[in-house]
């Protein structure tokens, strides 16, 4: 079965730090009438800030980073699932999207990263710190053909230009995504930044 998303929801791991974070979560998911079906991938945060520090400590290589990341990233997802324990969390994406219940979701994305990104259609993640979760969620958009794919975070850059391909080129140079970000997310037809700290 191939998979098709409305949108991909990325939540900023700086996020986790706000203790309304279920109630804002709630609010913008009714009043953004983004494509159905969505999925939200949560971030690593402090999470990844420790796999950093460790590297950094041991001098063990990108690659090993990367791949406790990945396993990293479903704890994540069920921290997202606690903040939001009546919606539907799993790692199966071919199952999950035929519940009947499932027009947003919580994907635990570590199984799909391993079996099912290496092969999927477009450029494969590099297993480095050029791609950290924004760009994770990129090519979890561009491979299911989401319509859309939507970063929370706790900052945004007004852009300076109304040209996409620009405008992701400036939060890259920002640093608000990471360096692999623009080209992971160059065929997703909109994204968008919200900083969700703000509303």
């Amino acid at each position: 079965m191939t998979v098709h998303l409305g949108t991909v929801v990325k939540v900023g791991g700086s996020l986790f730090d706000l203790p309304d974070l279920a109630t804002r979560l709630r609010h913008w998911l009714q009043n953004d009438e983004c494509p159905r079906p969505i999925v939200f991938l949560a971030g690593l945060g402090p999470l990844g800030d420790a796999v950093r520090e460790w590297q950094n400590r041991f001098a063990w290589s990108d690659e090993h980073s990367h791949a406790m990341c990945l396993a990293l990233l479903d704890v994540s997802a069920q921290a997202l699932a606690a903040v939001l324990p009546e919606m539907l969390v799993g790692d199966d994406l071919n199952r999950i999207v035929k519940e009947p219940a499932a027009s947003a979701f919580i994907l635990k994305p570590c199984q799909w990263l391993l079996n099912d990104e290496p092969t999927a259609a477009g450029i494969p993640l590099p297993r480095s710190w050029d791609a950290t979760t924004d760009s994770i969620a990129a090519r979890l958009a561009g491979a299911t053909s989401a319509s859309e794919l939507i970063l929370l975070k706790s900052a945004a850059l007004p852009s300076t230009s109304n040209d996409q391909e620009t405008m992701l080129r400036e939060w890259s140079s920002a640093g608000l995504v990471d360096p692999h970000f623009p080209q992971a997310s160059a065929t997703i037809p909109v994204v968008r930044m919200i900083n969700l700290r703000s509303r």
